[in-house]
């Protein structure tokens, strides 16, 4: 473009230029026309000069009278004259034919002042001066002709020049107004050429930005000649709208993949990532519209089902998480399948699910949706090639004009869940204002009991002993934990227990056991010989166990207090050591080998695989109450006390029967092969001092 601007600039100044000098030759020729025309009017003028000084000159002449009247110096003044302007028009003069002409007019005016000097100084003799005079006078007529023959020339030439010289104006006129037109023209077309090369590709750039700006992105200008300015600028544009295209696709894409994941967040933050349904979050806010529309309007019925799988813990524990992660995928299928379609049901964590129905049409309709599930769940589930068996504490909370945020329903519902565990699994209860009672307490007995803890002057232990059923030989007592709580008096520890066990305070607690315990059979050792020999049980809790300084905190515990390690023996439950397989065997054989005994509580409830019970290096396995409560009615009590006992005996473990309340069950427990028991029967729980008079009058007997 820089180019053809200065090319075009050019071309115009050389228009203007030319016509400009061509201009300037002609005005200069006509100039020296010009200047001539006026030498010629200078001739004419001395010309002019000359005749009247001839006429002045021959005036005087025939004015004097034949006695020379006239004066001289007139005459001679008139001569003078004449002699000058013939002097005079000599010299302004060059051209050879002006010049001879000048020199004949000179040459007759020398005659003819010759003559007029010879006439002058004639004497007076008459004849002579008419002489004179005539040739004067002939002379005067004859310079006269030749000036004015002089004076025809000069005039035909004037004209000539002149009109040469007012056609050479015109001519000058004429290229100046060609040059101005031409200039005007090359001009207008140079404006419209590069008007045209400029704003043709200025429009292409508007439309093409007007194009991008529609949303036409890489909109492309087409470019004949990529070497000019605005091709190159065109060229960029082009690179820059293909630029923006591609990465506006890449920016959709970017957003495409960002509103992907951000959907896929916000599913995975309403949705449990194992099983696919809503989570708490999500459960909660279609809870809270159900309340709200209930307030809207009363006669629509709502209810939330709280369900916890019953010893899912010990499933997992025993065939592994992945099995137990895809048992709870399989029962949120079921779940689903009892449901209707406008019913959410949800993992609110763990084993435990949420059901919220919408709209029922009365509340015994909550409890046969309840039926319905445990009817669906009692089915076997091939999980992973092994059969489970699973059934869930539901519990029920319904509609309520109590009910303000959502979490008050699940909170209740909760409670009623808890109470069907209490009440034995696989079962429903519905929520009243009873259970809320019960978890008001249970939250006030927590507390009390995180201070009785923390002071730790309201507990105590009492023991219970452990006979031989054959001989009734004293061979053992369990040390049992007492609340002497006040306003309640003393309390079991199946009251507070698993409180203290969910709350975290049973490890202090159960710590403060081991020592007194310990120091208690210090004292019997040394002062109470019917108990010298006895083994002092002492239960210890899942969250002591699991502890990793558990196995180093008990035994400087018994070294401290001084007793024979031989004696005591720790009561671990079956599902605590199954928890971990491996923890659990490296921390029962570190005891075993400082000398400590092993219990295993409530054997037989548990889904121990005999595979593992050979690696745990047990010394006593302990028979739950629940079996022996079914002597000897019940077929399959006696047929898992005899499993119990054969594993035993294969083992060389001994068999504690807990929970023998009658001489029948005792008879039987003896001809089941049981050689221990502890119960009612023998004894209850009772304080050291008691504990010391019981072993004074109990004399070795069978007990059957």
């Amino acid at each position: 473009m820089k180019r053809k601007i200065l090319t075009a600039l050019l071309l115009l100044f050389a228009c203007s230029a030319a016509g400009s000098v061509m201009a300037l030759v002609f005005i200069k020729s006509t100039t020296d026309e010009l200047r001539r025309l006026s030498e010629l009017h200078r001739i004419e003028e001395m010309r002019q000069n000359l005749i009247v000084a001839i006429q002045e000159a021959q005036a005087d002449l025939f004015t004097v009278n034949t006695s020379l009247g006239q004066k001289v110096d007139v005459i001679t003044e008139n001569i003078f004259t004449l002699e000058r302007s013939a002097a005079a028009c000599a010299q302004c003069h060059h051209t050879p034919e002006i010049s001879g002409r000048l020199d004949g007019v000179r040459a007759l005016i020398s005659d003819y002042e010759a003559a007029l000097s010879h006439y002058m100084t004639a004497s007076a003799d008459s004849a002579r001066i008419g002489k004179l005079k005539l040739e004067a006078a002939s002379l005067a007529a004859e310079l006269l002709r030749r000036t004015e023959e002089m004076a025809v020339e000069p005039a035909r030439r004037s004209e000539e020049r002149a009109v040469a010289a007012m056609h050479r104006f015109d001519q000058a006129r004429a290229i100046l107004t060609l040059t101005l037109a031409l200039t005007l023209v090359v001009a207008i077309a140079i404006a419209v050429r590069l008007a045209t090369s400029i704003t043709r590709p200025v429009e292409a750039l508007v439309r093409a930005t007007r194009a991008i700006a529609q949303g036409e992105l890489g909109f492309a200008i087409e470019v004949k000649d990529d070497r000019t300015e605005l091709g190159e600028l065109a060229g960029h544009f082009n690179s820059m709208s293909a630029a923006l295209r591609d990465g506006y696709a890449a920016l959709q894409n970017e957003i495409e993949e960002r509103k992907r994941a951000e959907a896929r967040l916000l599913y995975d933050a309403f949705h449990d990532a194992l099983t696919g349904l809503p989570n708490r979050a999500l459960f909660l806010d279609r809870l809270q519209h159900v309340i709200e529309a209930g307030r809207r309007h009363a006669e629509q019925v709502y209810a939330v089902l709280f369900l916890d799988l019953d010893r899912f813990k010990v499933i997992n524990d025993t065939l592994g998480h992945l099995v137990g992660d895809h048992l709870l995928v399989a029962v949120g299928e079921r779940l689903a399948e009892c449901l209707r379609p406008g019913d959410t049901v949800a993992r609110l964590g763990g084993d435990e699910f949420g059901i919220l129905l919408d709209r029922i049409g009365d509340p015994p309709d909550a409890l046969q949706v309840a039926d319905r599930i445990q009817k669906a769940l009692v089915k076997a589930v091939d999980v992973d090639g092994h059969e489970i068996f699973v059934t869930t504490s539901i519990g029920v909370a319904l509609r309520s004009e109590r009910y303000q945020r959502p979490e008050q329903v699940l909170r209740d519902a909760d409670i009623a869940m808890y109470q069907a565990k209490v009440k034995g699994k696989a079962c429903c209860e519905i929520f009243d204002a009873e259970m809320h009672g019960s978890v008001v307490d249970r939250l006030q007995l927590e507390a009390d009991l995180r201070r009785a803890v923390e002071h730790g002057e309201e507990f105590l232990l009492h023991y219970q002993p452990i006979v031989a059923l054959r001989t009734g030989k004293l061979i053992g007592v369990e040390a049992l934990v007492r609340w002497d709580k006040a306003g309640r008096g003393l309390l079991p520890a199946g009251e507070f227990i698993s409180l203290a066990e969910e709350s975290g305070v049973v490890v202090p607690m159960g710590d403060w056991v081991v020592r007194t315990a310990c120091a208690q059979l210090r004292i019997w050792q040394e002062q109470v010989p019917a108990l010298a020999g006895v083994t002092l049980s002492i239960n210890v809790s899942g969250r002591q166990f699991r502890r990793p300084e558990f196995v180093e905190g008990f035994w400087g515990t018994v070294r401290d207090a001084g007793v024979d390690p031989r004696a005591v023996a720790i009561e671990v439950t079956e599902a605590v050591i199954m928890d971990d397989v491996e923890a659990s065997a490296a921390k029962l054989g570190r005891l075993r080998e400082l000398g400590i005994q092993i219990h295993v509580d409530d054997f037989g409830t548990g889904y121990s695989s005999l595979s593992y019970l050979h690696r745990f290096p047990i010394s006593a396995v302990k028979i739950d109450r629940s079996f022996v409560s079914g002597l000897p009615d019940h077929h399959e009590s006696e047929e898992v006390i005899k499993a119990i006992v054969s594993i035993a005996e294969s083992l060389d473990f001994d068999v504690i029967a807990e929970g023998v309340e009658t001489s029948t069950q005792a008879e039987r427990l003896e001809e089941l092969r049981c050689r221990y028991a502890q119960g009612f029967l023998l004894s209850k729980p009772l304080p050291a001092s008691e504990v010391e008079a019981w072993a004074a009058t109990w004399k070795a007997r069978s007990v059957a």
